[in-house]
């Protein structure tokens, strides 16, 4: 499964806001994730992934998805230019919504195997004998399933917000370790 970015115009700006604009390093490319890394080894910057070439991912921790920071390092004249940008996997949002769909069936029919032991349930049906399935569903299955986009929408909202936050954090300690005497 490819992990798809969640972004936009609103989170580009606030972005900037965070501390995550593009800076120049004193160090070539190679060094500055060398850098980075021998910070991950000491256990300052969490999540620290080598990608490709002269980049890495470092984690950027939310509530309830985390995210992540990339760090795209390219030689310049005299140093470095390091390009940092914050996303939000959408592989644990898209799972979370799977399991909200999936556990529906299994609530319906144990909602209405409990409630089917209570006369009042029958009297509220209208019925003298066994409520038909049908009844409890009718408001069982749009009660659970009406709110779960709702649910998701929010949960990816705050996931968001709280895992920039941390990138800003993420991007402090990597400025600190380039800009710094290392």
């Amino acid at each position: 499964m490819s992990e798809m970015e969640a972004t936009g115009s609103s989170a580009d700006s606030a972005e900037a806001g965070v501390g995550l604009e593009g800076f120049w390093a004193p160090v070539p490319a190679s060094e500055a994730i060398d850098r980075l890394e021998a910070l991950a080894k000491r256990g300052k910057l969490a999540g620290f992934e080598r990608t490709s070439g002269a980049s890495c991912t470092v984690a950027a921790h939310g509530t309830p998805f985390d995210g992540t920071l990339d760090v795209t390092c390219e030689d310049a004249e005299g140093g470095s230019r390091v390009e940092l940008s914050h996303g939000l996997s959408m592989k644990w949002p898209v799972g979370y919504g799977v399991i909200l769909l999936l556990v529906v069936w299994p609530g319906v029919v144990l909602t209405e195997s409990f409630l089917v032991g209570f006369g009042w349930y029958n009297a509220l049906a209208g019925m003298t004998g066994p409520v038909e399935p049908w009844f409890t569903w009718a408001w069982y299955i749009p009660m659970t399933l009406l709110p779960a986009p709702f649910m998701l929408r929010s949960a990816v909202r705050k996931s968001l917000a709280s895992s920039l936050e941390h990138a800003g954090e993420q991007a402090q300690k990597i400025r600190a370790a380039l800009l710094g005497s290392g």
